[in-house]
C-alpha cells in the first residue's frame, strides 16, 4: 500500500529492499506447489493451484497479517508496509486466460484499496 511514499520517504534502494523481502514473506507464506510472481512495481501475484475459495482466503489473510507484523529492514518499524489484496478463485472446470482473469484480480485490489487498505477481498472468476 502507497508504496510510492515508501520510495518518496526512504529512497528507491530502500524500496528496492522492502519488494525484495516482500518477495521473501511471498513465498515464505506459500506452498511449494504456489507460484510466486511479480507483474511490475510493487504488484505481485500468488497462484495457489488445488486450493478451495475459503482456504484461498485464509491464506491471503495470513499474508497480510505477516507483511503487517513484519519489520522490514529499511522501515522504522513494524506496520510500516501492509499490503491490499484481490484474491480471485478459479474453479477447475475453467481454464482462462491470464488477460481475462487479471482485469477481475485487479478490480479487487482496487476495492480493497477504496475500503481503506491493508485487507483482502476475495470472489469467483464466472
Amino acid at each position: 500500500d502507497k508504496f510510492k511514499n515508501i520510495n518518496d520517504t526512504y529512497g528507491h534502494p530502500a524500496g528496492d529492499d522492502v519488494l525484495r523481502e516482500l518477495a521473501q514473506v511471498l513465498r515464505d507464506q506459500t506452498r511449494t506447489l504456489d507460484h510466486v510472481f511479480r507483474f511490475g512495481g510493487e504488484e505481485f501475484g500468488v497462484v495457489l493451484p488445488h486450493t478451495p475459495p475459503g482456504e484461498m482466503t485464509h491464506v491471503c489473510e495470513r499474508i497480510r497479517i505477516k507483511v503487517e507484523e513484519t519489520h522490514f529492514t529499511s522501515m522504522p518499524k513494524a506496520g510500516a508496509v501492509t499490503v491490499s489484496m484481490g484474491a480471485l478463485s478459479v474453479g477447475s472446470e475453467k481454464r482462462p486466460k491470464l488477460e481475462d482473469v487479471y482485469p477481475v484480480a485487479d478490480e479487487l485490489i482496487y476495492r480493497a484499496k477504496q475500503e481503506g487498505r491493508n485487507r483482502v477481498i476475495s470472489d469467483t472468476f464466472k
